[in-house]
Parts: structure tokens; sequence; C-alpha cells
């Protein structure tokens, strides 16, 4: 077998011949004439599994078998981040939960889009061409599938690595940090003279805008902006109750930007992957119009269950903010997407 193609062109006729077969097929005879005109010398009794390998009718594609099965993980890791990212817009939309103009979600989450379709379409079209490939083309025609192997590119974070083999956005900080930030998903608790809690979805963001924490009071200089600082973005997407009232979709965030000095640039340096002790809660609401926070009067705490979240352990995340001497807690709990990658 020379082409793969010419395996599933002859299965894809064969399943159709058989829609025109009658229900009672009792007068078809298995080789009516028997093997007439053939000599039994030219039969072939040998059980298949035998002729595997044998020069003329062996699996040109058997060499590339590792290579293959690797592409495909990668391959699945960012259809499926697509997937994810595309369904956030999609929330985002149906209920205008994209905070604008403060924080603009969804000016991290289309780019996002942007940039793991296009590699879905280019790993897919590789493959294509490679499975296609005649013998004397293979060499040439599977490379792309080669070198990711070649390279150890053996997940959607190294894809997007500095030696990774994407030929689209190669390296690319911002898809890579978010090939750990989109596994996350969460919950947001208020206890106190109100009561409520929901659901929260996360985005990598590589760099915050530039806004008041309190525009309430926007003298309050009490804390340091962090806008330009990368951070990791909590936020509904889906209809929420305050105690027993009615459901509403008012725009919520929580978000960790983290506490780095300038002279780092996130667009380079593996930002995600520090431990949570660099990232400073901060939970904002949009009530009455404007945005508010209490950082400045409250007490936060911070827990990790691992030393840094990475691609192939997203450690949970806690976050609780104690509010009115103690009396109101905001927890924030981010965890990863259980069999996040598996297909």
């Amino acid at each position: 077998m020379t082409r793969n193609s010419a395996a599933l062109e002859a299965i894809t006729k064969f399943n159709s011949s058989l829609v025109s077969l009658p229900s009672d097929i009792s007068s078809l005879q298995v080789f009516a004439d028997g093997v007439k005109g053939v000599s039994t010398s030219q039969i072939q009794t040998s059980p298949v599994n035998a002729l595997v390998n044998t020069k003329g009718i062996d699996d040109d594609f058997t060499k590339y078998s590792k290579q293959l099965k690797n592409y495909l993980t990668v391959l699945n890791q960012i259809a499926t981040l697509n997937n994810r990212i595309t369904y956030l817009s999609t929330a985002l939309d149906l209920y205008n939960f994209n905070p604008i103009p403060e924080i603009d979600i969804s000016g991290y989450v289309t780019p996002l889009m942007n940039i793991y379709q296009k590699d879905v379409i280019t790993m897919r079209n590789n493959l294509g061409t490679c499975l296609n490939s005649s013998s004397s083309k293979q060499k040439v025609n599977c490379k792309p599938i080669d070198d990711a192997y070649t390279n150890n590119i053996t997940s959607a974070y190294l894809w997007y690595g500095a030696s990774g083999s994407n030929p689209n956005n190669n390296p690319n900080n911002f898809a890579q940090q978010n090939t750990i930030g989109l596994q996350y998903t969460g919950i947001v608790n208020y206890t106190g003279a109100t009561t409520f809690s929901f659901p929260v979805d996360v985005v990598w963001a590589q760099a915050l805008p530039q806004f008041w924490y309190n525009t309430k009071n926007p003298t309050n200089t009490t804390n340091t902006n962090p806008a330009g600082n990368p951070a990791i973005i909590a936020f509904a997407d889906a209809p929420w109750q305050f105690d027993t009232g009615p459901m509403n979709t008012t725009a919520w965030v929580t978000f960790f930007p983290l506490n780095i000095a300038p002279t780092i640039n996130p667009t380079i340096n593996p930002i995600i992957s520090q431990p949570m002790s660099a990232y400073l809660p901060y939970s904002y609401s949009l009530g009455n119009t404007q945005w508010w926070t209490d950082t400045g009067s409250s007490t936060q705490r911070s827990t990790l269950d691992c030393s840094e979240p990475t691609f192939d352990l997203p450690c949970s995340i806690a976050t609780n903010t104690a509010y009115n001497g103690g009396k109101d807690i905001l927890s924030v709990n981010l965890h990863q997407i259980p069999n996040f990658f598996t297909p």
C-alpha cells in the first residue's frame, strides 16, 4: 500500500455499493464459480500480519507512526483551546458580560481565537498533505510532522515556545500562557450582609489596561495601578444571583495582576508559571454604573496547591478577601477543568 487515501477510497466505494443491495441476499453465493482460471499457486494463504513490511506491500507510513501520533496529540490540544476560547467569546457576547470600557476582555479573547484557529487549519492541512503523499514525496510533504517530533514539540505549550514549530506565530507568549490559563474555571462566593455565588471562566492577559482601582473615589492612590502588568482574569459569563433575588448579568471581574518589575517583558518571559505569591488578587464588580473595590481596607490571602501552575499541572488557586473587619468574605477558587485535553 503506497497511499492511505487509496484504501479509504476503496472502503468508501464498497460502503456505497451496499446501499443498493436488496434486503434478501440469500441468492448470493461466495465465489459461485470458484476460482476458475486461477492457479492455486497464486492464492495467498499467509495471514495478513505476516505480510507487513514485505517488499512491495508494506505501509509507507509505518516509519512516521510516532511522528503522526505526536502531531495529532498537539493538534488535539490546540483544537481544544480553540473550542474553549470560541465558547468564551460566545458567552461574553450573549449577555453583554464584557465589562467595557474599563476592561475589554474580548480584546484578549478574539486574538486568541485567531491564533488557535489559524494553527488548527495549518496543522490539518499539513496532515492532509503528508497522508496523501506518494512514496517519492513523503520526506518533503511530511517534514512539518517530522520536525515537530524531532524538535520535541510534544504539547501546545511547547508549540508556542521559542523553539516551537508553528509557522504562524512563533514564538507567541500570549498564546503559550493561555494554554495554561484556558484550562481553568472557577467559582466566586461572597458571604456577609449579602450572599451570592457564581461561576467564572479564565483568560490570561499579557497587559492590563489603565484605570483607577476605585472609580467612586478617583483620587484614591492607596494601591499601585497594575496597568501594563500581565494578569490572570476570572470573569462571569453566565447569569448569577444576589441572595434570593432575580438572576442578573452584571459584569464581574476578579483578576490577579502579576507584581513584576517594569523591566520584565511579558511578551517574552513565561509569566504565568510563577509562584502564586507573585500575583495580587483584586475583585471588581460593576454596580450603579461604577466600578468599585475595597482593597484599601481589606486583608487578602492567596494559596496554591503546588509551587507554580504549569501546562501539565495547573494548580488550584484559592483567594479569600476579608472586608468590614472580617465580617464579609469574598472567596475565589480556580481549578483545572477535569480531563480538559482528553479526546
